[in-house]
This record gives structure tokens, sequence and C-alpha cells, in this order.
């Protein structure tokens, strides 16, 4: 796999900051300073645990089988839907202004325009970006407006549960394209190159930081539109 550029890594690298301190200072704001700790270190150890994890992802789970890659997504998906429960989770959905939950999935317009630049420098399929199957850009886009309207009071919570659906399957489709672009038997998309971004130590974080992070934004808000945000601005 080629490395991408220091320039791109460095807007990568911010991008997946961005993530992390939004969910440290939601979490502030509604349980305050040692749940902030807490979830600093969770983030800590699941980057730190990724990164060590890297190089070994594209090892086969048994002779023949998928890719551990494969089984890492779905652990890291498993993780998020079981946070639904989770008091952390249940305290962000009744102090974060629906607005806030919303706005927090823009950083997947950046991170969609960096992916086309890493195709550009040959680092990843077209498939994984908005000119080829990855469509998720738009989800990142319809962030904007959305979080305008409902800050506004322009737009209440069926706005809210439109963005939730659009949002969520444009998300399930970049897993599809990562199935069907990743070495494995599930591999389908077999007239370009594999998608080995899961091998390389920083840039595995686009899995557990940024679609873990979306993922887990998504339980958040469907969490605060089922049991009710007390929150408004």
């Amino acid at each position: 796999m080629l490395t991408p550029s220091l320039p791109s890594m460095l807007v990568f690298l911010s991008i997946v900051a961005s993530v992390v301190l939004a969910t440290a200072l939601a979490t502030w704001r509604a349980m305050g300073a040692r749940a902030t700790v807490a979830v600093a270190l969770v983030w800590g150890g699941i980057m730190g645990i990724s990164s060590l994890a890297a190089p070994h992802l594209m090892a086969p789970l048994f002779e023949g089988g998928p890719p551990r890659a494969l089984l890492f997504f779905v652990l890291l998906l498993t993780l998020g839907a079981l946070s639904f429960r989770s008091a952390w989770v249940g305290a962000l959905a009744r102090a974060t202004p629906l607005w806030a939950l919303v706005l927090f999935q823009a950083f997947r317009l950046p991170l969609e325009l960096l992916l086309h630049e890493w195709f550009s420098q040959r680092v990843i399929p077209q498939a994984m970006t908005y000119s080829g199957q990855n469509i998720d850009i738009i989800a990142g886009a319809l962030a904007l407006p959305f979080a305008l309207a409902l800050w506004r009071g322009w737009a209440g919570k069926r706005s809210a549960w439109v963005f939730l659906v659009i949002s969520g399957l444009l998300l399930l489709n970049v897993l599809r394209v990562v199935i069907a672009t990743t070495p494995s038997p599930l591999r389908s998309l077999l007239d370009q190159p594999p998608l080995l971004l899961a091998t390389h130590p920083v840039c595995i974080w686009i899995a557990s930081v940024c679609v873990l992070g979306s993922w887990v934004g998504h339980v958040v808000l469907l969490r605060a539109l089922i049991k009710g945000n007390k929150s408004l601005k």
C-alpha cells in the first residue's frame, strides 16, 4: 500500500482530532470532568490497540476465510450498537441539542474530500470515493443545513429523523463498499486495487475513530429522538 502524503495525513489527523474532541466536549457538558477523562482514555485505548493490530488485520481468520479486518469492523459496530443503553449515551442524548448531534456528522464532508485526494495518490480504489460508489459526502453536506434548521427552530424532530435515516443508510453503504474492496472471498470489485488502509497504523483510525464515531453519533441521536431530548439550545 502506498503511504498518503504528509499534508493529507495532517488533514486526516485533524479530522480524527475533531471527532475525539467533539465527543469529549459533549461528555464534559453532559457528565462533567471525570467522565470526560474516562472517554479520553477509552479513545486512547481504541486508537492504540487498533494501531498495534493494523499490520495483522489482513491475515485470514481461518484458512481461506475472510480477513481479520472484517471481524474488526463487526466488533466496532457491535460495540457502538451496545452503547445504546449505556449511561454515557443516555446522558449525551439528554444534554446535547439535536442540532449539535446532527452537526457532528459534518466531519464526513472533509473526510470524503480527503478520500478522493487519497484516490488521486493511488492510496485507495476509486470505489471508496464520491466519484465511485461511496457517496457518504452527501451525509456530511446535509448535516450543515439540517443542523442550521434545527438550531434556528425552522425544523423539528421529524427533520432529525429524516437526517438520521439518510445518514445511516449512507454509512451502511460505506461499509458495503469496504467489504467489496477489501481482499477477501467477499471482495466483488475485482477490477480495482484492493483497499488496504486497515494495514496502516494511522489510517486504521478511519475505522476505529471516524466510522465508530459516526456510528455512535447515530446511536446517540436515535436515543435522543426515542427517549427525548431536554436540551434545545
